[in-house]
């Protein structure tokens, strides 16, 4: 899209801001021809396509001119024009993909492909939202997920308040490597960006690891008892990241075991 005017050093650091290669294809092939290239040179790479909706394709850049020349002629002309505005980057898509799969999964490369979400016209869809560039994009991935906006975080500056960010619910549509659909949520700020620490912290509270009673928490693992401010300075000044990391992946580990259903294998 060429349209993020963000600080990449400041959101997501040095090292990943001096890695970063920008390339501007037009069309859905142009973009695939780059990604072929790209995992022909023998390393990994992390591929993102932002976005899908953006990419145009040669029949969408033909159909523009027929209809440009079509308005030069009069209303007329312009309304014999095929209503067809297909652009046929679902079948780009789903030849495409199925070329790159195995370069993709031998190399150990991740290939992300960035769709707006629009609305189903379809009455008889239980989906209320979709996306762009057809199913196989969906058929082919490994890992499908939805994000939306849930709440403004905001925090009041002389007496009036301001937004400061966000927090953005992931939720998982498909997924090969476990099949389980969860969802997360993410606190995203506008001056550091996703802020995980904070996300870690609700987590562990939302879950009851740690309790929260009248705005004070007791984090036992910190021998801690305070606001969730306060926690969160400890943890950075103290340099216990690594540490509040582990914790919520044996929390997350211990609820997934819960949600375990105890049967006999059926294939023992």
């Amino acid at each position: 899209e060429d349209g993020s005017l963000l600080d990449f050093a400041l959101y997501f650091g040095p090292m990943m801001a001096s890695r970063l290669e920008i390339k501007y294809p037009e069309t859905v092939d142009d973009f695939y021809f780059m990604v072929d290239d790209d995992l022909k040179g023998g390393k990994p790479i992390i591929g993102i396509c932002d976005s899908m909706d953006a990419l145009s394709s040669k029949q969408e850049q033909e159909k523009f001119d027929v209809r440009k020349k079509a308005a030069k002629k009069g209303p007329a002309a312009l309304a014999k024009v095929s209503g067809d505005y297909g652009d046929g980057k679902a079948k780009k898509n789903s030849s495409s993909l199925r070329q790159l799969i195995p370069d993709l999964r031998e190399s150990g490369s991740i290939l992300i492909i960035i769709c707006q979400t629009r609305d189903t016209l379809e009455s008889f869809s239980f989906e209320k939202s979709t996306h762009a560039g057809g199913r196989a994009l969906k058929f082919y991935a490994a890992l499908q997920m939805w994000t939306s906006r849930v709440q403004t975080l905001k925090k009041t500056v002389r007496g009036k308040p301001r937004q400061i960010g966000i927090t953005c619910k992931i939720k998982i549509k498909k997924n090969r490597l476990t099949g389980k659909e969860w969802d997360v949520e993410i606190p995203i700020f506008h001056s550091t960006g996703i802020d995980d620490t904070g996300g870690c912290v609700d987590y562990l509270i939302g879950e009851g690891h740690w309790k929260d009673k009248d705005g004070k928490i007791t984090a036992e693992d910190f021998d801690f008892t305070g606001t969730r401010e306060a926690l969160i300075k400890k943890i950075e000044t103290e340099e216990l990241e690594k540490e509040l990391r582990a914790i919520v992946a044996a929390v997350w580990e211990d609820v997934d075991k819960a949600c375990q259903v105890k049967r006999k294998n059926r294939y023992e």
